[in-house]
């Protein structure tokens, strides 16, 4: 080629990317993926515990709101076994749970007349599948309805 015309000779001046160019762009983007992959994990694992905490909540409500409807003389029915239910998602008892329901009913606390129903709801961690502390409680008092009889 000649020199007249502008063009580069032989392979001296070539324009395009080295091998080691290539090599570097290569491993320069699986370190940046690499690390969006991490960050991804993680709020995949942040979004599955408040989801996991939302349910717990919502399990506490739901069996708040049972008692709501159930005649005050028979809310002591409502009691959980000392060792918990274990329930899923929607509350339904299921072996393989990922909660472990809890109701607590104390008749006459904290002033007679007045009964105490506590739920803790605890959730398993997916990965063992074991309960740990994680988990809801909510507290709620109860008391029986006035009704014209009793006036």
């Amino acid at each position: 080629m000649s020199r007249a015309l502008g063009r580069p000779q032989g392979g001296a001046g070539r324009t395009g990317m080295s091998l080691v160019e290539m090599l570097f762009a290569v491993v320069l983007l699986a370190v940046i993926l690499a690390a969006a992959y991490g960050m991804i994990l993680q709020c995949r694992r942040l979004l599955l515990a408040a989801s996991d905490h939302y349910v717990a909540t919502t399990l506490c409500l739901a069996r708040i709101e049972l008692a709501r409807n159930v005649d005050y003389s028979l809310i002591g029915l409502l009691a959980d076994p000392p060792s918990g239910v274990p329930v899923d998602r929607f509350g339904a008892p299921d072996l393989s749970g990922l909660y472990l329901r809890h109701t607590t009913i104390t008749p006459d606390t904290p002033v007679p007349g007045l009964t105490t129903m506590t739920v803790q709801v605890r959730i398993a961690d997916r990965s063992t599948r074991e309960f740990g502390l994680n988990g809801e409680t909510i507290s709620c008092l109860f008391t029986r309805y006035l009704v014209m009889e009793d006036i």
